[in-house]
């Protein structure tokens, strides 16, 4: 038998960056206790969020791989979210303001039970499809659950279609319904169009408000309170011991549209997720990115109500460096034998030795070298060891000279990846990071005040002002006063703060803290004193030119 070679070879890595194209995710997942919750039927929460990088998809898959027949998979594509956005109808009936819960709310129920109807029973026909109609009809008799069943048989043309086709679909109702209220828009009884300007103004007010009304009982179709009784009828198909089924939908940032219309349309779909929650045989599991979390705004409305239920099942999704170490010792492993070479028994067997003073303590072991370059996320601390090993090509280990080799160009993609991370709705930020520059490793309040001085000249130009403008308007209209730093500069500050570019020192003697330690700290800033100091995260240092 061939034994295995020992050289790490110029095609060797620890695994792809994204979870779709990584050949040694089945192999060598790590749980570091988020996957054993997205698993876990009794555990409520079903929004997974996290920065890029973080695993989100990884766990997804994984489900996936472990149970391969309980899992249903929709895609962003087939959402359709930049379809619905652009369309004229929807346009129109936002110019009315018209209000579109209800149906925005319903269209998800919508496609989220079609798309567990059809796995269930297996349609991929209209004979199977009138089959299994004509077997709920006969087990649920209630009238109803007629009534549900006769609204999703009036679909029945596409029901066995992919989820895409079925979203236009409805819309395609929806714009002829509409389109029959425009017909009548110049015929409402009781109005005329004579008289002066001031009765035309409020003639027209009364059109306006006529037609909104009909665009609006257009929209609220009673029909749609039939997908409530759907619920119920899904709730006995999909019985919690042996038809439990997981519905997953990942990557929607993949197709996300910085639109109110298109924020609504999120929010709508988590409000569907949570009503389908009463079925007990279903788990459905959404995952989205932080920043598009964030955009939706949890939180920021009022207690008591659907905000507080979506914070509380949200799964934020964390590591340490312990649970980074794991992940790679399993990953090394794996990686040793897809590759054919002599496996080692450890990390530790791969990389060298720890270094001694005068080095910082943090720097000495080099596993710990490379986790204080993430943001102690996955993706960044496989591209730091797949450049380690790209370096090492040829060689047995990994040496210092590897890990220190390829640094700069490690930490100049990870700074274009914190500007693609970000640029919804951040577009253009990473000319405000540029700045920084050169900046002294230990960045006072005076020093980072003249940094973002020219920051905020960046606030006058047109693509980049709708989102930096309000940050400083502050700086605009307060004196350039001591007292006034913090509310010059302090939205800004926690901007870079939350995507982890900054970090922030209490005071001269402690060690900086990013936002992934402790998110609420950027809350505290009118209340740091000056000898406290700010720091560029050190994945970042060696792009922008920073000595440690």
């Amino acid at each position: 038998m061939k034994s295995m070679g020992k050289n790490l070879n110029k095609n060797f890595t620890f695994g792809a960056l994204a979870a779709e194209d990584d050949n040694l995710l089945p192999s060598a997942f790590h749980d570091n206790g988020d996957f054993t919750s997205v698993e876990n039927r009794e555990d409520a929460r079903c929004f997974i969020i996290g920065r890029t990088g973080c695993g989100k998809s990884a766990i997804l898959r994984h489900l996936k791989e472990v149970h391969p027949e309980r899992v249903i998979t929709v895609s962003p594509e087939s959402l359709s979210l930049r379809y619905i956005v652009n369309l004229p109808i929807m346009k129109r009936l936002q110019e009315a303001d018209v209000k579109l819960d209800l149906f925005l709310k319903a269209l998800w129920k919508h496609v989220i039970i079609v798309e567990i109807i059809r796995h269930h029973y297996k349609i991929a026909s209209e004979p199977a499809k009138l089959s299994v109609f004509e077997h709920l009809r006969k087990k649920f008799t209630k009238e109803s659950n007629k009534r549900a069943l006769s609204y999703l048989d009036e679909f029945g043309d596409k029901f066995w279609c992919e989820t895409e086709v079925r979203v236009k679909q409805i819309f395609d109702k929806l714009e002829d319904k509409v389109k029959g209220v425009g017909e009548l828009n110049a015929f409402i009884p009781g109005i005329t169009t004579k008289g002066t300007a001031e009765t035309e103004h409020i003639k027209t007010q009364e059109i306006t408000q006529e037609v909104k009304a009909l665009y609006q009982r257009v929209v609220n179709d009673p029909q749609l309170s039939y997908l409530n009784d759907m619920v119920g009828i899904l709730d006995e198909v999909l019985e919690p011991k042996q038809k439990f089924c997981y519905l997953l939908i990942d990557d929607l940032d993949k197709e996300w549209v910085d639109d109110d219309l298109a924020v609504s349309l999120i929010r709508y779909l988590f409000d569907a997720v949570l009503d389908l929650q009463k079925v007990r045989g279903l788990k459905i599991l959404v995952a989205l990115r932080t920043n598009i979390f964030q955009q939706l705004k949890y939180g920021e409305r009022k207690r008591g109500t659907q905000e507080e239920k979506i914070q509380g099942l949200a799964l934020n999704i964390k590591w340490t460096e312990s649970d980074l170490f794991n992940l790679l010792e399993t990953r090394t492993k794996a990686a040793y034998t897809f590759y054919k070479l002599d496996p080692p028994s450890s990390l530790a067997d791969i990389l060298p030795a720890e270094r001694k003073p005068p080095i910082a303590k943090v720097d000495r072991a080099p596993s710990s070298y490379i986790f204080n370059r993430t943001l102690l996320r996955p993706r960044d601390a496989i591209s730091y060891l797949n450049k380690c090993a790209t370096a090492a090509s040829g060689q047995d280990v990994i040496t210092w000279e590897n890990i220190i080799q390829v640094e700069r160009e490690y930490s100049v993609e990870r700074l274009a990846a914190l500007r693609d991370e970000w640029r919804d709705p951040y577009l253009g930020i990473d000319k405000s990071l540029k700045f920084f520059d050169g900046a002294p490793l230990k960045i006072l309040h005076n020093d980072l005040g003249k940094i973002l001085d020219r920051v905020a000249e960046l606030s006058m130009e047109d693509n980049i002002r709708d989102w930096l403008g309000p940050m400083f308007q502050n700086f605009w209209d307060l004196d350039n006063e001591p007292a006034n730093w913090h509310k010059r500069y302090g939205q800004f500050i926690s901007l870079l703060y939350e995507i982890s570019f900054l970090g922030i020192a209490k005071n001269e003697k402690t060690s900086p803290i990013y936002s992934y330690q402790d998110p609420l700290l950027a809350g505290q800033l009118d209340k740091l004193n000056s000898t406290s100091y700010f720091t560029v995260h050190t994945a970042f240092r060696s792009a922008l030119d920073i000595k440690n």
